[in-house]
């Protein structure tokens, strides 16, 4: 039997040498648990840690020089808007060129049997 993936998280990212560029397509907390650890110690200590369970933007930008573990979305800084457009562009043709099928809309979980 093969473990199963409580939720589906749709994003696609793509980087370069010094940036990576996210694009996330539904709405979700920063971090995601499976629900078989939901109510382990470790889960229960980040409870109030509002900056794990706020929603993701929609797009998401790092600077992976000065921040690897990508903690600051620099999506809004104007000094980086050529990097995020060009970034922004790259992935948009990488799912056309690959026929992605969230350019369609919102990917429907089927449900399964265990």
């Amino acid at each position: 039997m093969f473990p199963r993936a409580d939720f589906h998280d749709p994003m696609r990212s793509v980087r370069n040498e010094q940036f990576k560029y996210i694009r996330n397509f539904a709405q979700r907390p920063k971090l995601v648990m499976p629900s078989d650890i939901c109510n382990s110690p470790t889960r229960q200590s980040m409870a109030d840690d509002e900056s794990i369970w706020s929603a993701r933007a929609d797009e998401e930008l790092y600077d992976l020089t000065v921040d690897p573990a990508e903690t600051d979305n620099r999506l809004g800084d104007p000094s980086l808007s050529e990097v995020r457009d060009q970034l922004r562009r790259r992935l948009q043709q990488w799912m056309q060129a690959t026929n992605d099928p969230l350019l369609k809309g919102p990917i429907v979980r089927r449900s399964s049997a265990n």
